[in-house]
């Protein structure tokens, strides 16, 4: 794959840049939508129903749990945090070599790869093991 400049960029990097877009542009939609919504002279919120076909069907909603919806960033940040955690753990298992599923997690497994407290930060990043 290559950038924007025609180097050659890793899946792994791709992939981040993808997650990245997609919450910024999802961000985006939330305050356009929020912004959409609030600035009409709707008289009772309360009455007004939204709906969208979806590809399993119908989807319905009042203004006001829709408006609750797209005022909710925290449920956005933490769906892509665990996208990209899974990201991270992934290049890991790619870069040690292994399979992911093998571990048990970045929590289980950073400890043992890491150097010991007084060598910490002294390794370059020419050192680290070949992929």
């Amino acid at each position: 794959m290559a950038s924007g400049n025609g180097a050659a960029t890793s899946p792994v990097w791709e992939e981040w840049g993808r997650i990245t877009r997609f919450l910024e542009s999802a961000r985006l939609a939330f305050a356009r939508e929020r912004n959409l919504w609030t600035s009409l002279e709707i008289e009772s919120a309360e009455d007004v129903k939204l709906s969208a076909l979806t590809g399993q069907g119908a989807y319905r909603v009042s203004l006001n749990k829709h408006l609750a919806a797209v005022q909710d960033e925290d449920t956005l940040y933490a769906s892509v945090l665990v996208h990209n955690y899974a990201l991270v753990e992934t290049a890991a298992a790619d870069l040690l070599s292994a399979d992911a599923r093998d571990f048990g997690g970045i929590e289980d497994w950073v400890p043992a790869c890491s150097p010991p407290p007084e060598k910490r930060g002294t390794r370059s990043r020419k050192e680290l093991p070949a992929p």
